[in-house]
This record gives structure tokens, C-alpha cells and sequence, in this order.
């Protein structure tokens, strides 16, 4: 049994690629977004008990006991909102009528992730689509900043990167936060501003920096595949015939039509993507047109800011000209990016004040909008040191 993991740093295709290549022979692709190495970094915590004292997206811990044992109890606290998602929102389109039995996952006996990642896997490809030995088990993660500790931890494990221009991922991250008919009921003071903290620095870079160490050796594309979500939608068929190859699979002949554990009966698109559960009653089967067109759903015409895409070019100044992703115009100096970011956004003051809101809740948004903005304003400094960078590079 191989396993391979899908990693990317979110809004890259993530969700529509696994549902590609759902259909492989004798593969058993898991249906939800999953964290393995960081669940064990929790509880190596002191401080960890019921819960994740920082989210693992953002985590950049380097130094990670990851050998350790724990029992079934504290795993089983870890995984059962993940095991409940797919009870709840993925069994219905499947054709087995099993359901999962929580203890052949979490045995009494203490297990370390390399035990615990496989057995997971593949107990769950047993009870959802009946096949008790796959070739491959496939998951997906954004635990980019773990990716050192995967390689480290399962040498023989397979690593499909998804990459995307960083303006369109950013954008496709914080847009929704900025419409005034958002599904989101106030402004997401996390995807607002933080981001260019987290989604930036603390994913993509790190995605990008782990790459660009080891693309260069020889047997780099032994176990690691690099797809472009532009390319992916463009030549979607070729794209998965490099994927077909890599995994020594036949990509079949349908493979535009998305499935869940094998299964084409999907009659929405994921709500990771619409979020709104958006319906495809005309198209029981998705298909990539769909996908490319999903501006169609949506109102893009409120692009991110250009200062923002500044930013995102001085830190990924390198990548984004590595991989030909969108170039914009540049800060000159220090002093203009300082100048540039101290004007208040629009989007920093929506929602803030809501008539449907109580008076004592409209005041705890604006209490709350005060330390951020001011530590947004404050992260202004250090993005100093990539001009130094930058300096350096040209």
C-alpha cells in the first residue's frame, strides 16, 4: 500500500483535484481536508488537552517530536469531527451501506503517526468503499510547514504539490469577506488582514521554499509531482495523464466526472468551493467547464487592493518569478509601503456596525477593530526585510 499525499496551501484546487482522480483503480482517496503530523504536535504541548492551542495552518514549529506514542482517547478527540463530515455529508453518495466502526481506528494501544496515518487510511478505504488493500490511499492537507517531517518520517510516500498564482489564491481566499452579500454574516478580520501573515508567509512561502530546496535533485520527481491549478483547468486531461504516470494508474476515459468514494452521484459543488452549497441540478455530473466558470457565480468585480498584491510580490518576489505567476508593480523604497498601508480600507470598516446586531455587540466589533488595526499597521515593519532580500536576489 503507497500512500500520497496532496498538499497545497489552500484555494488550489485541492478539493476538485481529489474528486478527479476519486476514480483511480484500487485507490482509495479520502473525501475531507486532514491534518496528521500536527494533531501529534498538539499533544506533545503541555498545554494541550481538548483542543489546538493554535491552528495548524499557521503553525511553524520545526522541531517536532513526532515518534511519540499517545493512546486512542486524546486521537479520537482529534478526528472525530472529520469522522462525523463524512458520516454526515459524504456516506450518502456512497455505495456502501457500512457504518464506520470508530474502534478498528482507535485502538487501546498507544501509536505513533506512522502507524496510526496508514491504519487510519486504510480502515477508512475498507468500510467506505470496500476495498481492503489499496494500491494507493490518498489524502490531502495543507500541513505545508510538516512537509520536512513527512519526507522524513515516510520515505516511500508520494507528494503532489498544487500550486497557484498567489494574486488569484489570495483573492479567492479573502474575496468573500469583502462583498456586502456574503455568505459571511460580518467581515473576517483573519482573512481581511492577518493573511498576508498566515496564508503568505506562513503557507505559500514555506510551500514554495520547501520546493525550491529540493526540486533541483535528482530524484525529486521520483516522489513529488508539481501541478499548476492554472494548467490543471487549462489541460485538465494531460495534467492527469502526468498524475496517471506518476502513480503507475490508467486514467479512464471519464475522468471529468467528479466522484466520492467512487461514486458519481454529486449533485452539488463542495461547499468548500461555493460555499453556499450550490446546486447543479442540470449537471448531476460536474465537469470542468463548471469549474472555470465559477466566476460566473460569483461577483469578482472587487479585487483585492493593489497595495496588498505589493506586498504579496515583495515577499514572493523570487516564486512568482520562478513559476511565470502574475507580475504587478513594485515598492521602491520602504517609506512607500509604510505611506501606502496607513490609509483605511473599506472593507476594514464593513459589517462593523449591523443593525441586526445588539448595541452591546456593534461596540465589541469596534473595540475589537482598534488592536487590529493597529497590529495590522504594525506588520507593516517587518515586511522590511524582503526589500534586503530582494536587494540581494537582483
Amino acid at each position: 500500500m503507497s500512500l500520497i499525499g496532496i498538499f497545497s496551501v489552500g484555494r488550489t484546487g485541492s478539493s476538485i483535484f481529489s474528486r478527479m482522480i476519486d476514480k483511480l483503480d484500487n485507490t482509495y482517496v479520502h473525501p475531507t481536508e486532514i491534518s496528521f503530523l500536527s494533531v501529534y504536535d498538539d499533544l506533545n504541548s503541555i498545554y494541550s488537552s481538548n483542543f489546538r492551542k493554535t491552528h495548524y495552518a499557521s503553525k511553524l514549529k520545526k522541531d517536532l517530536k513526532l515518534r511519540e506514542k499517545y493512546s486512542s482517547n486524546y486521537l479520537y478527540k482529534y478526528y472525530k469531527k472529520d469522522l462525523n463530515n463524512i458520516n454526515k455529508n459524504f456516506l450518502k453518495y456512497s455505495f456502501s451501506k457500512h457504518n464506520l466502526n470508530y474502534e478498528d481506528l482507535f485502538q487501546k494501544d498507544k501509536v505513533n503517526p506512522i502507524s496510526f496515518v496508514s491504519n487510519y487510511l486504510k480502515t477508512c478505504s475498507n468500510y467506505f468503499i470496500g476495498i481492503n488493500n489499496p494500491d494507493h490511499v490518498v489524502f490531502r492537507s495543507i500541513e505545508v510547514s510538516f512537509l520536512e517531517n513527512y519526507r522524513i518520517l515516510f520515505p516511500e510516500m508520494k507528494f503532489i504539490h498544487l500550486i497557484r498564482d498567489p494574486l488569484d489564491a489570495y483573492r479567492s481566499l479573502v474575496i468573500s469577506s469583502r462583498i456586502k452579500n456574503s455568505n459571511i454574516n460580518k467581515t473576517s478580520f483573519n482573512l481581511g488582514g492577518d493573511n498576508l501573515e498566515i496564508f503568505i508567509e506562513r503557507r505559500m512561502k514555506l510551500h514554495f521554499e520547501y520546493l525550491n530546496k529540493y526540486d533541483n535533485q535528482p530524484d525529486f520527481e521520483k516522489n513529488n509531482l508539481v501541478i499548476n491549478h492554472k494548467d490543471l483547468l487549462d489541460n485538465t486531461h494531460f495534467e492527469l495523464l502526468k498524475v496517471g504516470k506518476f502513480l503507475g494508474k490508467k486514467i479512464s476515459n471519464n475522468f471529468d466526472k467528479f466522484s466520492i468514494f467512487k461514486n458519481f452521484k454529486l449533485d452539488k459543488l463542495p461547499k468548500n468551493i461555493s460555499g453556499i452549497d450550490f446546486q447543479t441540478k442540470n449537471q448531476p455530473n460536474l465537469d470542468p467547464y463548471l469549474i472555470k466558470n465559477l466566476k460566473d457565480i460569483y461577483n469578482y468585480s472587487q479585487d483585492i487592493e493593489t497595495r496588498e498584491k505589493k506586498i504579496i510580490y515583495l515577499i514572493l518576489k523570487k516564486y512568482i518569478e520562478k513559476y511565470n505567476f502574475s507580475k504587478v508593480s513594485i515598492y521602491k523604497n520602504k517609506i512607500s509601503l509604510i505611506i501606502d498601508n496607513l490609509k483605511i480600507s473599506r472593507w476594514e470598516f464593513q459589517n462593523l456596525i449591523n443593525k441586526k446586531n445588539s448595541i452591546l455587540k456593534n461596540i465589541y466589533n469596534i473595540l475589537f477593530f482598534i488592536p487590529f488595526i493597529l497590529r495590522r499597521r504594525f506588520r507593516l515593519f517587518t515586511y522590511f526585510k524582503y526589500f534586503e532580500i530582494n536587494k540581494k536576489d537582483t
